[in-house]
């Protein structure tokens, strides 16, 4: 058996092993503290995820409906299009000096319109027989 000769290290051991217990103690505590904040912390998280998941849902509905807006302004834009050449067209005949006449057989008038309202006129207005004219001063 050997004998070792207490010296100035036996005195530094204890010392040594005190310290260290105390850093153990002291970051036990500071580990406990952690996993408190950090329960805190999923805590939250946990809340945070459910509120996105709802605007998730309601995001992907909006843009699908956005989709479906989009189309339904192309067939707008194109109906308001449409119309507009339409009222053109309405305003520019509204401004010529023409007169429909309706209940006339398509092609009626022939190749001149005027001869034709001429003798539709006078058929349709025949002359009053008046023996003689008598003028009044």
């Amino acid at each position: 058996m050997l004998w070792v000769r207490p010296g100035p290290l036996v005195g530094l051991r204890g010392q040594n092993f005190s310290q260290l217990y105390r850093a153990r103690v002291a970051l036990e505590g500071k580990i406990e503290t952690v996993a408190v904040e950090v329960n805190f912390l999923l805590a939250d998280l946990m809340k945070v995820s459910k509120k996105v998941k709802v605007p998730e849902g309601s995001i992907v509905e909006l843009q699908t409906e956005v989709g479906s807006l989009r189309k339904q302004m192309v067939q707008v834009d194109s109906t308001v299009e449409r119309l507009e050449a339409r009222l053109k067209d309405a305003e520019g005949g509204s401004r010529q000096n023409n007169i429909r006449l309706l209940g006339f057989p398509e092609r009626a008038e022939g190749a001149r319109m005027e001869g034709f309202v001429e003798s539709w006129v006078k058929d349709v207005l025949q002359p009053v027989g008046l023996s003689r004219v008598f003028v009044l001063e």
